[in-house]
């Protein structure tokens, strides 16, 4: 494992499988100005004077790719997710190597190691081709350098969107280390079933899984679980790293969790019914007689309810003779007890177990439920514990086992898009900071060097948690992840996030009037810039167009046609005098509108709109005065007077 700063500062790309880049180059670094001229094959890297802002022990550097839609900055997310396959060999059949002229995956990367400077070049280009590079030749990065050294598969690949679109769902490659892992919504399936299988107790490491009937339920039950209930489990162990860091998420508070417990319910008979589905209606018509009594004894009465239906289903034998809780719970513990050595045993201590610990929560937890009676459907129990108590839970899915996880339905973590959109993303870098733990058995573990990419980091956000959200994520990077250097590569669409990015961190991408992508050289500086301004930059907003709604601009045009032409009454064109929020606009419309019913006072009962414009141009002229002031103290600061 490369346990040196290695950070990829340059990539040139031939043509992705989109055709989006064709002979584009891409400059990570603030610190090396890099060119491949790709007509004469020559490479050329040069050091800058230029400070790297993000520059600490942790974190290498930061690159914010920016840019409006269908400019392909979700595609450079992908092509960098999956960054250096294997290339093909001589020895390679012509098959083989046919398929891969075909493929547009031909590319230059450099990446630079902190210690000695070094530039270390992946020349990955079809074709056999050579590059040059101060005077010498650098021939293809070849099968037996890659099987050798893997440069880059020791750099980790952490990819990360709220998105449902873009990115794809290709989860991850494992060697040693982690190559790359995709955590978006589309990628989150091909991680959480192989999660929730190793957790109820399934052989996921086996080829050839074994029919027998605690498999085939426990498989069946695994699979039963969706990405929400994953999103759960992610966030319950973010809120729990956060009480223990005595740290707070800028969201939604949540100190104490609101939880019911569901029961196993037996599946609808049909001609369609899977084998497991046939096997648990078998089973549980065993013990039918218990679901009325247990559960109505509440979260504690549902509990040993699925305990005991989960060993009915695996189990001919097993037959409670009576319909108390506790005394159930007991017959449960000796039943397994007396089982032979297995991994089902294991299973089902370890889920007695479990269920004893989890007891004292619900014993010290506050009882509540919806209001409705005991006797209707739509009636919820619940219990409201602290976000501590579920360490129960965390620390048994770090041992490779859980029960309770199956039945647990949090209650109160609904919250609005903007918030569960940064929560998915705080979460999930903190479950991928403990994902050895929680995925046992893989041998997998991060590598030293890891590239975290980020796509369209400010979706749904607040323009407050856009402001905000790369102090937070680098905090979150730094308390999370021990003896490891991130790189972050991020997309977004908000001039907001960029004020806390330097220019020369920034990768504009625009889209010529021929369809073809291309980068804008920008000069004026964004990092510590004032907002606003960064709102009303041409990058974002062309020079022709005013920084007000396209709608509101159209509207107030026509509005416009209508005063100059009197097809409006003095009355309504006063109204949408009020109406129009830039004090300049607005101004001038009055002017217009005096002009035109010959009224050069103000009409009595419309000095509101005077005296607003006049308040508005008094904050504009203290604004700008305090601007100034901050301007001259910055210069005499220069000067050193």
């Amino acid at each position: 494992m490369n346990k040196e700063k290695t950070e990829l500062i340059y990539l040139w790309i031939e043509q992705d499988e989109h055709g989006c880049f064709q002979n584009m180059e891409f400059n990570f670094s603030p610190c090396y100005k890099i060119n491949f001229d790709h007509k004469t094959r020559k490479l050329t890297a040069q050091k800058t004077d230029k400070l790297n802002v993000f520059s600490e022990p942790k974190i290498q550097n930061l690159t914010a790719i920016i840019g409006e839609n269908d400019v392909g900055k979700t595609t450079l997310i992908n092509y960098l997710t999956e960054l250096g396959d294997v290339p093909y060999s001589p020895e390679d059949s012509a098959e083989k190597r046919q398929r891969r002229e075909e493929r547009t995956d031909s590319f230059i990367a450099v990446y630079k190691q902190a210690r000695t400077d070094t530039l270390k070049i992946i020349n990955h280009l079809s074709g056999h081709r050579r590059i040059q590079f101060e005077g010498s030749e650098i021939d293809v990065y070849s099968r037996n350098e890659f099987v050798a050294e893997d440069y880059i598969g020791k750099i980790s690949h952490i990819c990360l969107s709220n998105s449902e679109y873009g990115i794809d769902a290709s989860g991850s490659r494992m060697n040693s280390g982690i190559d790359y892992i995709t955590l978006t919504n589309s990628a989150l399936p091909t991680i959480y079933k192989d999660f929730y299988r190793r957790l109820y107790g399934v052989d996921v490491e086996s080829f050839l899984v074994k029919l027998t009937p605690f498999n085939t339920f426990q498989r069946y039950m695994a699979d039963k679980a969706d990405a929400a209930d994953f999103q759960v489990f992610l966030d319950i162990l973010y809120y729990d790293s956060l009480l223990k860091e005595k740290s707070r998420f800028c969201g939604k508070k949540i100190d104490v969790v609101d939880f019911s417990i569901s029961i196993l319910k037996a599946p609808i008979s049909g001609k369609l019914s899977s084998e497991a589905e046939i096997m648990i209606q078998k089973g549980m018509s065993k013990c039918k007689t218990l679901e009325s009594g247990l559960c109505e004894m509440g979260l504690w009465g549902r509990l040993v309810y699925n305990l005991a239906m989960e060993l009915a289903v695996v189990y001919d034998d097993f037959k409670p003779g009576t319909k108390k809780a506790d005394e159930i719970f007991s017959y449960c513990k000796s039943f397994v007890t007396n089982k032979e050595q297995g991994s089902e045993r294991t299973y089902y201590l370890d889920a007695w177990h479990e269920v004893d610990e989890f007891k004292a929560i619900l014993e010290n937890a506050k009882k509540g439920d919806n209001g409705f009676s005991k006797m209707d459907l739509a009636r919820v129990d619940y219990a409201t514990a602290p976000v501590g108590s579920f360490q129960v839970i965390l620390n048994n899915a770090r041992k490779g086992h859980a029960f309770v996880l199956k039945y647990l339905v949090v209650l109160n973590l609904g919250m609005s898009s903007g918030e569960r959109a940064l929560l998915n993303i705080m979460s999930r870098i903190c479950f991928a900071s403990q994902i050895e733990n929680y995925m046992p058995g893989k041998g997998i573990q991060w590598n030293t060097n890891i590239l975290l990419l980020i796509d369209e980091i400010d979706l749904y956000l607040h323009p407050e948690w856009q402001r905000r959200i790369v102090r937070d994520l680098l905090s979150l990077l730094r308390r999370q992840f021990k003896g490891h250097y991130f790189q972050i590569i991020l997309t977004s669409h908000s001039p907001i996030a960029l004020s806390d990015i330097p220019v020369e961190n920034c990768i504009f991408l625009k889209k010529k009037s021929n369809g073809t992508v291309c980068q804008e050289e920008r000069n004026t500086q964004t990092f510590g810039a004032n907002i606003y301004t960064l709102y009303k930059d041409a990058f974002f907003l062309s020079d022709d167009k005013l920084a007000m709604g396209e709608f509101a601009q159209s509207k107030i045009n026509q509005w416009i046609e209508k005063i100059e032409t009197g097809e409006l009454s003095e009355e309504k064109a006063y109204k949408i005098i009020g109406l129009i929020g830039e004090p300049l606009v607005r101004r001038n419309v009055e002017k217009m509108v005096r002009r035109q019913y010959k009224k050069l006072e103000p009409v009595k009962g419309r000095e509101s709109i005077h005296l607003e414009v006049t308040e508005e141009k008094k904050k504009m002229i203290e604004f700008l005065e305090r601007q100034k002031a901050e301007i001259e103290k910055q210069i005499k600061m220069l000067r050193g007077i």
